[in-house]
């Protein structure tokens, strides 16, 4: 989760985390959730209290920064305030516009851009990285790309920030700096996801009524896992047991059956023959006599 609202600076996530990285969600896909009041007097500050803010509401990791234009010149404003120097519902330009009124007539123009990123786990504890680009403040604004101040902030060869495109802005812009300073984290976070999404299942259930998206998330692709594996399993073991009866007891063959009366006539025969062949035919003498008939 990156929690901002800004376009810009999801766009720019998505293009260091490359195209096979992890999906960058922003808070525009969640309307409901509360602006943040950015009321601290550090960038750290104000990047730590929307990381926080973010991850406990959505229960997951979260990404904030917070930027500003420092200005030697102007004793380092428009600094924290810089997204809203020209007042609350100000726009690039209202900004732009400020800045030139407030540059006019000074010769000491050495400016430096400055991103704090604060990564928040579920439970608000916080890791922070930095950037710095420096260059100075042009006395009009140049170039079509970039938001901000760009069109007004001169790098050291003469262009100005919105003069470049937006794969070589990224390259050496601070906010730039700053991702390429937590990518590894961010990228250890989501093989670590991987790894664990088959483990939910197991894992110690959250309270009734507490369960956060992600939690549903990991918990039916833990099933479905579960429930593959198991017939898998069952197939396996199944077969495995045929084979093994298959090698211990080969089959055994079949003979057509025989009918009774066959049988019995085969066994009369065969028993006639080998009493006439021991014995002969009955003599006269032997044949019992017959009884008179009255």
């Amino acid at each position: 989760m990156l929690a901002t609202r800004n376009a810009h600076k999801a766009e720019e996530l998505s293009r260091l985390l490359g195209p096979g990285g992890p999906r960058v969600a922003s808070l525009s896909e969640f309307p409901e959730f509360p602006e943040t009041v950015e009321d601290r007097d550090t960038l750290a500050g104000n990047a730590s209290k929307k990381a926080v803010e973010a991850a406990r509401a959505c229960g997951t990791w979260a990404l904030a920064d917070d930027s500003g234009l420092f200005v030697d010149a102007l004793g380092g404003a428009p600094g924290v305030f810089s997204a809203r120097w020209a007042g609350p519902a100000c726009s690039y330009a209202d900004n732009c516009a400020k800045l030139e009124r407030e540059m006019t007539g000074k010769t000491a123009r050495a400016a430096s851009f400055r991103t704090v990123l604060a990564l928040s786990d579920p439970s608000g504890a916080v890791e922070l990285v930095e950037g710095r680009l420096d260059g100075t403040i042009g006395t009009a604004p140049r170039g079509t790309n970039g938001f901000g101040y760009d069109p007004l902030f001169v790098l050291p060869d003469g262009r100005a920030l919105a003069e470049l495109a937006a794969d070589e802005k990224n390259a050496i812009s601070h906010r730039g700096q700053a991702l390429r300073a937590i990518l590894p984290r961010l990228r250890a976070l989501f093989a670590a996801c991987l790894l664990l999404a088959p483990l939910a299942g197991r894992a110690e259930k959250t309270e009734p009524g507490q369960e956060t998206v992600w939690d549903q998330i990991m918990a039916a692709q833990a099933m479905r896992g579960m429930r593959q594996g198991t017939s898998t399993s069952r197939r396996s073991a199944t077969s495995s047991r045929s084979r093994r009866c298959a090698a211990r007891w080969p089959p055994i063959p079949r003979t057509p059956p025989r009918t009774c009366c066959s049988a019995s006539r085969s066994t009369g025969t065969a028993r006639s023959t080998n009493r006439s062949a021991r014995t002969g035919p009955p003599s006269a003498s032997t044949r019992p006599a017959r009884r008179p008939i009255f």
